[in-house]
């Protein structure tokens, strides 16, 4: 493992959650979270769903291309009676003697009536296709977010949904009926002697943990461990740099003014941008913001939005803002380059003097943009230089911390 994934693996996500959320997260607090450091909104459904198919790749592909295909060829089409019992409405004809005795049992409410039911309509044909139209759907929206693909751990989902689709639309699984999945459906599968009805009910079981219930210790477990893996590498790589950055703001300001200076994790807060904030006892701060376009823009977008008609903003990987007591707010913008090409991180470090250009009222301190890679470089920050490039190997510098903090503490 490179030194910046060890790193990120011990500190992630405990310098972007507060303490609670790191114990106990609700759906809304794990979907902010999840989209304020992918920038994908459907993050949190793309991690749920992939923890709970990842483990159960086999099992899907022997429901969807085996045992479901020889299930549908034997299902019967018959017809059986059943009874059944509802609440102050009568489905079939009704069975006095039954219903009296409910009466008669204090439930005056309830009508017992004999209807003819279709075998086919059988509670575990029922739970069958209630799962088979929901990984038809899953796995259709997890293709759409581009988690699946030609080659790779889930490259078999798509012809496993196109045969459960083609079960759906020709064959008897199809005319099965739709009803709500209760307990009874389950107890009905269980017990059935056919392996697809096992496989259905583990699947559809898995499905509706993953998806359906809100357990805050179960959210914040999975999000604490699966966060970055939906994450390309160059996007784990600008997490690294962001979370190093903020702990060595603190430890910094700890060891300056010890106590002065207080940490909050504000990433999964409504109505807050910014991923972090150190904020200080007389009302300084340093907040941090990640993949946010939120300083006002400057030439290059205000000339592509008038001339192009385009409405994209650059967007930084890291915005530092400061804000001493009684001054004006200070920036430093950050670009973080996985790589070790020479010319990759060259047109890096233009990408850092653009912002530069493009931020310039705003960057009223020292340095003004960074460009910090994970290759090793030769030279070190001078600080005549307003746009500097730092390895991660020396990250954070001595000399990038005191220009940060100057006028804060």
């Amino acid at each position: 493992m490179n030194t910046w994934e060890a790193f990120l693996a011990e500190h992630f996500p405990g310098y972007l959650l507060p303490e609670t959320g790191a114990q106990a997260l609700s759906v809304e607090a794990a979907a902010r979270f999840l989209e304020g450091i992918s920038g994908e909104p459907r993050q949190l459904f793309l991690l749920l769903a992939t923890s709970a198919l990842s483990p159960r790749i086999a099992a899907i592909e022997d429901l969807a291309l085996r045992e479901l295909p020889r299930l549908v060829r034997g299902m019967p089409a018959q017809a059986e009676v059943v009874r059944q019992v509802t609440l102050g409405q009568l489905r079939g004809q009704l069975d006095v003697r039954a219903t009296l005795e409910r009466r008669l049992g204090g439930r005056p409410t309830e009508l017992v009536a004999r209807a003819r039911r279709r075998q086919i309509d059988q509670r575990e044909n029922v739970l069958v296709k209630a799962l088979a139209r929901r990984l038809v759907a899953v796995i259709g929206e997890l293709c759409a977010l581009g988690a699946v693909g030609s080659a790779g751990f889930f490259a078999k989902l798509p012809g496993c949904r196109e045969a459960l689709s083609r079960l759906l639309s020709t064959t008897a699984l199809g005319a099965v009926a739709d009803e709500p999945i209760t307990f009874m459906h389950e107890q009905a599968a269980e017990a059935a002697r056919h392996p697809a009805y096992g496989l259905a009910l583990d699947l559809y079981r898995a499905l509706r943990e993953a998806l359906d219930f809100a357990d805050p210790k179960a959210l914040a477990r999975l999000v604490a461990e699966g966060a970055l893996a939906p994450l390309a590498a160059p996007a784990r790589f600008e997490l690294a740099v962001l979370v190093r950055l903020i702990q060595a703001l603190e430890q910094a300001l700890a060891r300056r003014q010890p106590g002065r200076f207080t940490l909050s994790r504000t990433l999964i807060l409504k109505n807050r941008r910014d991923i972090a904030e150190l904020r200080g006892d007389d009302g300084a701060k340093v907040a941090f913001f990640y993949n946010q376009a939120c300083l006002g823009p400057g030439p290059c977008d205000l000339g592509v939005r008038h001339y192009l008609g385009q409405k994209g903003r650059l967007r930084p990987d890291i915005t530092v803002i400061s804000s001493a007591r009684g001054a004006p707010p200070r920036a430093t913008v950050i670009e973080a380059k996985l790589s070790d090409d020479p010319g990759y991180l060259a047109q890096g470090y233009q990408e850092a003097l653009l912002y530069r250009a493009e931020y310039a009222p705003a960057l009223t301190g020292w340095p003004k943009a960074i460009l910090v890679t994970s290759a090793v470089l030769g030279a070190a920050p001078r600080r005549e230089d307003e746009v500097i490039a730092v390895g991660w190997d020396q990250w954070v510098p001595q000399i990038v911390l005191e220009g940060l903090l100057e006028g804060l503490c």
